[in-house]
């Protein structure tokens, strides 16, 4: 076929245009030939795959793709192929074909080192010409020099894994914990692209499959996903069709090996303390990549990846506000890194899951379970970090049991339990508890499924095992919800000691004077600490301090102490200490978190009044409530709920013009704002149910 047939076909003639032309008589110059140069073709550089770049993901996977449904045959780029696709284009690094049938890249050491050295270069476009020997074709592509040693770089460890999987491994990490070292953040994200490269490539050490057509029935190996539930899909199957048959390909070994080095590698961000949002981003994207497959996580691949990353990326995710679905699959994933499987292979029973009691201890204790509860926004999320608790509960019942020489509680005991916990809606209940730092909510939940009970042969230990978990359950909250033992004595100082005028006097200055001053230091110490443990028990403090504006005082108007503690909040925005001296101390510290520099301190604000406003409501539901009881005539139930609606509300709108005031501008500390407001001003209407769709449904 020559270059007239060529262009004389009917449309094809209106694409190519005056190609002939430019071409000046040598049509497939630029097409590439089997006795090209080699190192000519090496060194071309391929488009590099980023995480930030879908763009060139998507057209680096559609080559792959295309390759693996081409057909053998001489002619077949002229038969098969649309005239479209007829440009000019440099041959690339990779061909797209198996690996046996390149030829690895021959490079000196020295050239290796600099090719290593351009890549972990914190200069990201930036190669000395007169170093880099290797490359001396690479600025005639027109590709920056970056890119094309990242290309050169992937062909490299690929030479290494094949000669050696076990010697690549090492020099492979030690290369990538350099660049996590680097002090651009540019450097550090490459890393991850590299590890995201070496996993697409991967799809080049297997031989393309050819003439091969696909069956109508396809056999699919069960595979577990977190959600617990075995599904009929092959992450396997996507990526490599031989896997089906129950041998373990070159593609499967080369994910695993890649996959090792990132779990170390994602630990190794961690013990970094890494604080930077987009190399986080990227290394959640390369851990998606390798562990996901139709929309599903694999369990089995997050076998070997510390808890310490999913807890960091949590933590990464809940300060730069990511997508509330990421966050709710990242504690998907925390909480299935609880438990391990004793059997996955055995397909004939299903294996009992193990708590993994240890994994609390890394995460730093039960408290992180706490707080992410406390701030669970869906269902899913407070359900599944419920379990933890629950089966933590249970871990230290049955500790107790073999320390006291008593049988411990098996898995058929725990069920029924468990169940109707479950249909009590026991994790939204413990949720409201854990949130509000309510009482007792174990105890009602225990009188209301301990009749179930009776119906059981095994009733009465069913029902000392439910007292057991309740009263652990109540101790963990209390644990969390109200200040530690070492504050207890504290708070009733500061509670009698509130004006800045108490504590200047005169007469106490010594003895219970210099107590006072202490303990409203260490209050002020623990709302500015850098520990959330810390800042979670000065919250809880400053709580209790600010609602006894409200309730402590037994002949006052709870109307009027409200409707006060708002005027001093709206007053601490434009007053000098010296001049409001009549403010108490707990509204100055309150306020005070605002002018803090760090954002989380001044979350701490936000934090402390949705608190702050629910249990205002609660003091006035009970007010009401007295009110009824005794048959008060003034008392009409509509203008109470107006009153307590807007006594509530007042409040709000002190505190939260003082964020206008001081113009906050983190975006966290805003949409906490927006969720503090529309959870006052907004009503949750549930869905329509089935029976409500008849014929008088509005």
């Amino acid at each position: 076929m020559n270059a007239h047939n060529f262009l004389e076909v009917g449309a094809a003639a209106l694409l190519v245009g005056d190609m002939e032309a430019k071409m000046k008589g040598q049509p497939w110059k630029y097409f590439g030939t089997a006795d090209m140069p080699y190192l000519d073709q090496l060194l071309q550089p391929s488009p590099v795959t980023t995480v930030t770049n879908p763009a060139s993901s998507s057209s680096h996977l559609r080559a792959i793709t295309a390759s693996k449904r081409t057909k053998a045959g001489p002619r077949q780029i002229w038969e098969e192929s649309s005239v479209s696709t007829f440009r000019p284009r440099a041959r690339p690094l990779f061909q797209y074909r198996h690996y046996s049938e390149q030829q690895p890249l021959k490079l000196n050491p020295n050239e290796v080192c600099e090719v290593i050295a351009a890549v972990c270069s914190e200069e990201p476009f930036l190669v000395n010409p007169n170093v880099m020997t290797v490359s001396s074709k690479l600025s005639k592509s027109g590709k920056p020099s970056m890119d094309a040693a990242v290309s050169v770089l992937i062909k490299l460890i690929i030479d290494m894994y094949v000669l050696d999987p076990g010697i690549a491994a090492p020099l492979t990490l030690s290369m990538l914990q350099e660049m996590l070292c680097s002090n651009r953040k540019e450097c550090r994200i490459r890393a991850f692209d590299l590890i995201l490269n070496l996993g697409v490539h991967a799809h080049l050490l297997e031989p393309v499959m050819t003439d091969v057509a696909p069956t109508i029935e396809e056999e699919y190996s069960q595979e577990t996903y977190l959600d617990g539930e075995p599904q009929l899909t092959s992450e396997e199957n996507a990526k490599n069709p031989s896997k089906t048959a129950g041998s373990s390909s070159a593609i499967d070994d080369f994910e695993t090996w890649i996959l090792n080095i990132l779990h170390e590698i994602l630990l190794f961000l961690v013990q970094m303390e890494e604080e930077e949002e987009s190399v986080w981003a990227a290394a959640l994207s390369c851990l998606l990549y390798f562990v996901c497959s139709r929309g599903k996580i694999s369990r089995k691949r997050l076998n070997g990846l510390d808890i310490r990353v999913v807890k960091s990326l949590m933590e990464i995710s809940r300060r730069n506000s990511w997508a509330e679905i990421v966050h709710c699959k990242l504690i998907s994933m925390l909480t299935n890194m609880f438990y391990e499987l004793s059997d996955e292979s055995a397909e004939s029973t299903i294996s009992t899951p193990v708590f993994l009691v240890d994994q609390v201890d890394l995460i730093g204790g039960i408290e992180f379970i706490f707080l992410e509860y406390s701030l669970a926004n869906s269902r899913e999320e407070r359900r599944n970090l419920y379990l933890v608790l629950f089966d933590y509960v249970l871990h230290q019942i049955n500790e107790t049991c073999i320390a006291t020489g008593v049988s411990e509680y098996t898995v058929d005991e725990i069920q029924p339990l468990a169940t109707l916990l479950t249909l009590v809606d026991a994790p939204e209940a413990f949720y409201i508890s854990v949130k509000l730092g309510v009482q007792g909510l174990g105890e009602i939940l225990r009188r209301s499924i301990s009749e179930a009970l009776a119906r059981y042969p095994n009733s009465e230990r069913l029902n000392m095992l439910l007292e057991n978990i309740t009263e652990r359950y109540d101790v963990l909250v209390s644990s969390f919800t109200h200040l530690d033992k070492e504050f207890s004595h504290m708070i009733q100082i500061t509670k009698s000691y509130k004006l800045p005028k108490s504590i200047e006097d005169p007469y106490l200055r010594t003895g219970i004077g210099s107590k006072v001053n202490r303990y409203w230091s260490t209050l002020h110490c623990l709302l500015h600490s850098h520990s959330i443990a810390c800042r979670q028990n000065g919250y809880i403090w400053l709580g209790d301090l600010l609602i006894s504006e409200i309730s402590d005082e037994k002949d006052s108007d709870i109307w009027l102490n409200i409707n006060t503690l708002r005027r001093r909040i709206s007053r601490v925005g434009v007053a000098e200490s010296s001049v409001a001296s009549d403010i108490p101390l707990p509204v100055w510290l309150f306020c005070g978190l605002l002018k803090s520099k760090d954002s989380f301190i001044r979350w701490g604000f936000l934090f402390v009044l949705d608190r702050l406003l629910m249990r205002c409501k609660f003091l006035l539901d009970e007010k009401e409530l007295m009110l009824f009881s005794s048959g008060n005539p003034e008392h009409t139930q509509e203008d109470s709920h107006l009153n307590k609606a807007n006594a509530v509300i007042d409040i709000m709108s002190s505190a939260l013009l003082l964020l206008c005031v001081i113009n906050e501008t983190d975006r966290i500390n805003i949409l906490k704002m927006c969720d503090i407001l529309f959870s006052q001003v907004c009503l949750k209407v549930p869905p329509a149910t089935p029976t409500t769709q008849g014929d008088g449904a509005q």
